[in-house]
């Protein structure tokens, strides 16, 4: 993963600096994962939507993915003699691997809750139950952990004593990110293919009764949530590509990827990390309320304290000549 991202025992500086670049973007991260909890948390509306369990799951992903990365970041800068090419290191980015996997299924949940929503509404309290949403989260994280072990099974027990990572990991990993990229792919696609379907019915339809005018209205809520949704996919998807191909292509083929296409590579990553929580954010209109409502208490509150730290120092500035005044007057 990012962590990667290390000098080869050249100059320390620029590998302190690539290190801190990882750590602000492991602190945002952290920072976005503990607000979108809280207010999932605070919010009745958000508790009370089947999708919001996805959601969770997904922050929670993510937050434990820049957590990690976080800690290992801060070992990597107080401890000495340690790198990422200790055993230690390879641990991390296995586990790094492994949450990516999940966070590219808890994606592909997302995509099947709106595939259902919009096209089939609706059946969508009866196909997408409270019991059927756990046994999905249960499985984002049960089904990447079966395919990376399985693959490696015969070298489980040596796999990162030589620092590296496997080939068979490898593989794995990018065979079971496909897998959940192609399953929100052609969830989406299937999505436009019901607006495409619907446009070619309703401009066929010369009526203009207020049952039509309705449905179009809906019509156009559906479009303006799949669009949100189908930007948030390819952000996901675009950003996330280089990650997963480059290391794989380098690892197979020594010498065929430079080392700044990498380290661009891991950056973008971590980037799409950092921005995909705003733009899933900005898409959830519930999400969005709650946000704002926040940023609101918030600033009523910053306001309350400036207005009493501003009368206790008038308070104080006017105590000594208050006091003189009524010396004077006794004298």
């Amino acid at each position: 993963m990012s962590l990667n991202v290390t000098a080869d025992g050249g100059e320390s500086g620029d590998a302190d600096k690539k290190l801190l670049i990882y750590m602000a973007f492991s602190v945002a991260t952290v920072a976005e994962c503990m607000l979108a909890g809280y207010l999932t948390f605070t919010s009745q509306e958000l508790r009370r939507r089947r999708a919001t369990l996805f959601s969770s799951c997904l922050v929670l992903t993510i937050g434990i993915f820049a957590s990690l990365s976080l800690v290992y970041v801060l070992v990597l800068l107080t401890v000495q003699g340690v790198t990422y090419r200790s055993p230690a290191g390879c641990r991390v980015r296995v586990a790094q691997r492994y949450l990516s996997i999940v966070s590219c299924f808890t994606l592909a949940c997302l995509s099947l809750d709106r595939y259902l929503a919009i096209c089939w509404p609706l059946r969508y309290q009866d196909l997408l139950t409270k019991t059927r949403c756990h046994l999905l989260c249960a499985a984002c994280w049960v089904l990447p952990a079966v395919l990376l072990v399985v693959p490696c099974i015969p070298v489980l027990e040596t796999m990162c004593e030589n620092s590296r990572t496997e080939k068979r990991l490898l593989l794995a990993y990018v065979v079971a990110y496909t897998l959940g990229a192609f399953a929100t792919f052609v969830l989406y696609v299937l999505v436009a293919l019901e607006f495409r379907q619907s446009t070619y019915s309703c401009g066929g339809d010369s009526t203009h009764a207020p049952d039509d005018a309705h449905g179009r209205e809906v019509a156009v809520v559906r479009h303006r949530t799949a669009k949100s949704a189908l930007t948030v996919l390819m952000l996901y998807t675009v950003l996330s590509l280089p990650h997963t191909l480059l290391p794989v292509v380098a690892r197979i083929h020594p010498g065929t990827v430079p080392k700044t296409v990498l380290q661009i590579g891991y950056l973008v990553h971590r980037f799409h990390l950092l921005l995909f929580l705003p733009m899933y954010a900005g898409t959830n209109a519930f999400f969005l309320a709650s946000l704002s409502a926040w940023g609101k208490l918030l600033w009523r509150r910053f306001t309350c304290w400036g207005a009493s730290f501003r009368m206790v120092a008038r308070n104080e500035t006017h105590e000594p000549h208050a006091n003189n005044h009524t010396e004077d007057d006794l004298l």
